[in-house]
């Protein structure tokens, strides 16, 4: 069989080669595809890592600091800066992100500022940045160096000059002197430089004498101008303000205490400006002290305050507001000098705070788990009070230094490992400064912030892990092969990238679910995993390698076994799991969280062959204007109805749904808007029809529930749109949820078929514009055998025995699929098929070739979760007689192994390489893609189109008349979506039928059969079929053809009931006008009153049904 496209670029619209005979072949497997295009980012410069973590301190009545460097394991021995020449009462120390270098910055009891380097291996000589800061006993003076260039800020007031004072290093020396004007001259007692991670910037705060806060962005070049963010703050005398960088957005945060005001207040730097003033926690009484702490690996930041009652207070910025504030304690024993601080712990999530309380020489801790605090725990004894705590993120994961110094001069020293804290080492017993100041301060080696890689990217971790990855840890396994892990516990690995702001992506990649993974249980699980972008779940699934356990994940692992991991469980690896996205910011973080709960050893994880593109589909409700809501109640199942109701060469929505007044999407200029307006009174419920009733060339509409389920009506187009036409001839049908427009007769007039809870009925034509509908369910039509007719829900309508007339398949019992007799009766026989389906549970059932061997298969939407859906593989023999062979279940085999609850489906060349692909839209999850390979199999793929909530309706529908298949979703409750589709290549054919009329086919051609063949006549390419009944609408009557080579010739044959009509079409060189809009690449099938039949082809199997 000659077979479709390679597939093509989609976001870029480049086009495969074409094959022989001009229809497009695939270059290759997509599965072979895969394996080849991982080709590893090209590592790039990342952190320095090399810097050792010291801390630095002032022994008492020497103008010497001292330092001591951290083994892993231990403080080593101390050892002496260059004097500086005073006694030291502040010390800042910082470690730069590119050099293996620290700097220190010291302000001495003369009101001096100086700074020494340490190259790695020695300190360099003491230069003095200012010899008047007006102000010893408070901290007048900070440092930060620049995160992507490395280079060294220091800032100051410089009483002298009455301005900050400020100075760079980048590796060579300390630059001249600098100025920045304050808008007003008064001491800046208090200077604090915060970086951001993801760029240059850098955050200045200045707290001056007389209550003004101020700030000022440094742009890796020059200050920008500066802010007045508070003009009396609560207690000019202390730090009661702080500053913090998220680390996803980069954004800064200046949190700070206002005169005559408890809460705290606070400002957000987006970039451009300071938002305005607003309030956070209130803490009962005047703030002192601020601190803050941001997440390295999100958009998190703690806040930590103690106030002038003792108090201290507690709560986490999550990107947009505050949450609910702790107080963990009322009595810390100072209130004058900083008692408090907080650390996250290296790797993120979970974070440490640290206080004092009264009376006492044992600090107390609680800790963060990311989303609550642990009880109360307490310090080992040092024997003395410590009236300032400091804390510091480490470097190995969970990781935090903690230093203080007491009421006896003493510096201690602990150690957070994640789990536990450390006891105390006294490092020195003689400590200079008082005890409102630091005079000492702990540094680590700096993580400079992700080097984003740019889109589209592929890793398959078989080589260096580049500095867009925020962790190396690697694993080689030999069935697994290298991939990034494993990892447990709060482990997160963070991927960064550059991104457009408003642009959809597609994340793919494998998952590694190792040992013993639990999806339910409540002691040792649920173990989860997450995908965070920009610090915003956008998948969330449980995951379980136990055999009596399930999970929410909708697919089992694609391989399992034991690779070499002793927990005794098997291990899973999870192929293709897809995440979409629309990007906010120019660069992106996308953070892979695994929350098992148990040990490493225990529970692990891992992922691998990471690759990441522009999205196929990209969600345009709103840009389109588009706003309804499928259904409020899940009585029915939302309806998707596509025509051209208008006539004005674009398809248009009628849309239906339970407890929802009924309504038309308008379709204006191709695409360009779409706006919903409601169509006559009332709700519309269920499984409409679109055929021509009057044949006056204008698409009419059936209902089977007007307001109520025995109600069905009829709206009839007077060109006008939509407008009510009774129910003509229907009055003894009732639970009704479905119809089929369709010609039983033969005699050109489409006739309405609707299953209904008190029976099967059809709906006889009268034969003219005028006429009415005669109603029967009289047994002798073959729809009302014993245990045929019920309470059901939706059908699925096609030519499934291919005799030219449309079999039903009724979604009843075990299902029901009617087969035409060709005389305008039917018999029931399933062939094989058999499902499980009640009146409670709606969903739907979609007919496709989807093997392109010319017959109809059927998928049905199990509404049942952690359940196969059914999908049946038409392997009868129809021109025998009787036919013989049967449907077969093909769902596992065919790789349609989602375990959702489903509701409806849609069959769609959304890809454009020849051959149907499957829509199903669930309640459980996202909607689900399936990708046909071409080989009888599928492949899940997200692509951009995984819609979340309880999805009533899914269709492809091509809205925007490109050639390329969009997707609109109904949803419970939810406003409907609609995802346009950008493979924007020319490989489609477009197909409008139209019917004679009486005496032949019905004038909107519903229900017709049309195929695509090869030039020559030989070789069948795909078959598609007018206006069927799926899902819980119907599919569009316009057909659409992928995998063409818009130059190349082709035969198209039509099988009206006048018999069939060929045609050879090149579909770059057909166009059809409708409504003066050209239409490329459709071709218009017409049959005429006394057309010359080219080819009699169809001979009808009167003994079809078995």
């Amino acid at each position: 069989m000659i077979r479709a496209a390679a597939r093509t670029d989609h976001a870029r619209g480049r086009r495969a080669s074409t094959g022989d005979g001009g229809f497009l072949m695939r270059a290759f497997n997509e599965r072979l595809l895969c394996a080849i295009v991982f080709l590893a980012a090209a590592a790039r410069v990342g952190a320095d890592s090399s810097s050792p973590t010291m801390l630095i301190y002032a022994p008492n009545d020497s103008n010497t600091p001292a330092y001591r460097i951290w083994s892993g394991t231990a403080w080593g021995s101390p050892a002496n800066l260059p004097s500086v020449g005073g006694f030291t009462n502040w010390v800042v120390a910082r470690n730069c992100p590119t050099r293996n270098e620290t700097a220190c910055v010291t302000l001495d009891q003369n009101n001096d500022a100086n700074v020494a380097i340490f190259n790695g291996t020695t300190w360099g000589g003491v230069t003095e940045v200012c010899s008047d800061t007006a102000e010893s006993w408070m901290r007048s003076m900070d440092a930060a160096y620049e995160s992507i260039s490395g280079d060294l800020v220091i800032g100051y007031w410089n009483a002298a000059a009455t301005k900050i004072g400020y100075r760079t290093f980048s590796g060579g020396s300390v630059s001249s002197e600098s100025l920045l004007t304050l808008p007003a001259n008064n001491t800046a007692s208090w200077v604090r430089l915060v970086p951001s991670p993801i760029n240059n910037n850098i955050l200045l705060l200045a707290q001056n004498s007389s209550g003004n806060l101020y700030a000022c962005i440094w742009n890796g070049t020059a200050w920008g101008s500066v802010s007045t963010l508070e003009s009396s703050v609560s207690a000019s005398s202390y730090e009661c303000f702080a500053g913090a960088a998220e680390s996803i957005s980069g954004r800064f945060i200046a949190a700070y205490g206002e005169n005559g005001n408890t809460r705290l207040r606070y400002r957000v730097w987006d970039g451009s400006g300071w938002s305005g003033e607003a309030s956070g926690f209130d803490t009962g009484a005047t703030i002192r002290w601020v601190r803050m702490a941001s997440d390295p690996v999100s958009n998190e930041v703690l806040c930590a305050s103690l106030d002038d009652q003792s108090d201290v207070n507690v709560a986490a910025w999550n990107g947009s507001a505050w949450g609910s504030h702790l107080e963990p304690t009322v009595n810390v024993h100072w209130n004058d000098r900083r008692q408090v601080d907080l650390a996250y712990e290296a790797g993120g999530t979970a974070a440490l705070l640290m206080y004092g309380q009264k009376d006492s020489n044992t600090l107390r801790y609680r800790t963060w788990n990311g989303s609550s605090w642990s009880s109360e725990s307490s310090a080992s004894n040092a024997g003395n009070k410590a009236p300032v705590v400091a804390l510091v993120t480490g470097t190995s994961t969970g990781e935090i230094f903690q230093a203080d110094f007491d009421d006896g001069n003493d510096l201690n020293a602990r150690r957070w490992s994640g789990t536990a804290l450390s006891s105390h080492t006294e490092l020195s017993g003689t400590i200079e400064g008082g005890q409102q100041t630091q005079s000492f301060m702990v540094c680590v080696p700096a993580t400079a912030p992700l080097v984003p890689a740019d889109i589209p990217y592929a890793t398959d971790f078989e080589s260096a892990v580049g500095a867009e990855w925020s962790s190396a840890t690697i694993t080689s396994n030999g069935d697994l092969t290298k991939f990034a892990g494993r990892f447990a516990g709060t482990d997160r690995i963070k991927l960064a990238l550059h991104t457009t702001a408003g642009e959809s992506y597609e994340i793919v990649f494998d998952l590694y679910v190792i040992d013993g993974w639990s999806g339910e249980s409540t002691e040792d699980g649920p173990d989860s995993f997450e995908v965070l972008v920009d610090d915003v779940a956008h998948f969330h699934e449980t995951f379980t390698q136990r055999a009596d356990e399930t999970s929410s994940y909708a697919f089992p692992p694609d391989q399992q076994g034991h690779y070499g991991w002793d927990s005794g469980h098997e291990e899973g690896a999870y192929r293709r799991v897809s995440v979409s996205f629309r990007a906010t910011n120019t660069v992106t973080h996308v953070t892979f969280d695994g929350n098992p709960t148990g040990e490493i050893e225990e529970e692990s994880w891992g992922i691998d062959n990471v690759r990441v593109d522009v999205a196929r589909f990209h969600e345009v409700t709103a840009l389109k204007k588009l706003s309804f809501t499928g259904a409020t109640s899940d009585e029915y199942l939302a309806g998707l109805h596509w025509a051209d109701v208008d006539n004005d060469g674009d398809l248009d929505c009628v849309t239906t749904g339970a407890s929802t007044q009924g309504g038309v999407v308008s379709n204006t200029d191709a695409g360009a808007e779409l706006s919903w307006s409601k169509t006559g009174s009332g709700k519309l419920y269920g499984q409409g029809a679109i055929f021509d009733f009057d044949h006056d060339g204008d698409l009419d509409f059936w209902v089977p529930a007007h307001n109520q389920s025995w109600l069905e009506k009829l709206f009839l187009n007077n060109g006008g749109g939509l407008s009510e036409g009774g129910g003509p001839g229907f009055t003894e049908s009732s639970g009704n949820e479905n119809s089929v427009a369709t010609d039983v007769n033969g005699d050109g007039w489409a006739d309405i078929v609707m299953f209904s809870e008190n029976g099967n009925w059809i709906g006889h034509h009268g034969g003219s514009a005028s006429a009415s509908l005669t109603a029967t369910n009289a047994s002798s039509y073959g729809l009302n055998d014993a245990g045929d007719s019920g309470d059901g829900l939706t059908c699925a309508s096609g030519d499934v025995n291919n005799d030219g007339l449309v079999d039903f398949f009724y979604l009843h019992g075990a299902g029901k699929l009617f087969l035409s007799n060709g005389d305008g009766t039917y018999a029931r026989n399933n062939h094989g098929i058999a499902i499980s389906v009640n009146a409670a549970n709606k969903c739907g059932a979609a007919l496709g070739d989807y093997d392109n061997d010319g017959d109809l298969d059927l998928y049905v939407a199990r509404y049942d979760a952690l359940q196969s859906g059914y999908f049946w593989k038409n392997e009868v023999t129809w021109s025998s007689v009787p036919a013989s062979g049967n449907f077969t279940n093909a769902a596992i085999a065919a790789g349609i192994t989602d375990r959702s609850g489903r509701r409806s489906c849609a069959w769609g060349d959304y890809d454009n390489d020849g051959d149907l692909d499957l829509l199903v839209a669930t309640r459980t999850g996202r909607t689900i893609l399936y990708r046909n390979n071409g080989d009888g199999s599928f492949s899940h793929a997200d692509e951009g189109a995984g819609v979340t909530g309880d999805c009533l309706d899914a269709t492809f529908v091509d809205f925007d008349n490109d050639g390329d298949l969009d997707i609109a979703v109904a949803r419970l409750n939810q406003s409907t979506v609609l995802l346009e589709n950008r493979t924007d290549n020319m490989n489609y054919l477009k197909v409008r039928v139209v019917g004679a009329g009486a005496g032949k086919t019905n004038k909107a051609a519903v229900g017709t059969r049309v195929e695509l063949w090869s030039a020559d006549g030989t070789q069948l390419l795909a078959r598609r079929d007018v206006g069927g009944a799926r899902g819980g609408g119907i599919e569009p009557l316009w057909l659409h053809f992928g995998g063409v080579d818009p130059a190349a010739t082709y035969e198209l044959r039509t099988y009206f009931a006048g018999g069939t009509i060929k045609k050879s079409v090149t579909p770059g060189a057909v166009s059809t006008a409708i409504g003066g809009r050209v239409i490329p690449q459709m071709i218009t099938v017409e049959e005429k009153p006394g057309v010359r039949i080219i080819q009699w082809s169809e001979v009808r199997n009167r003994a079809s049904g078995g």
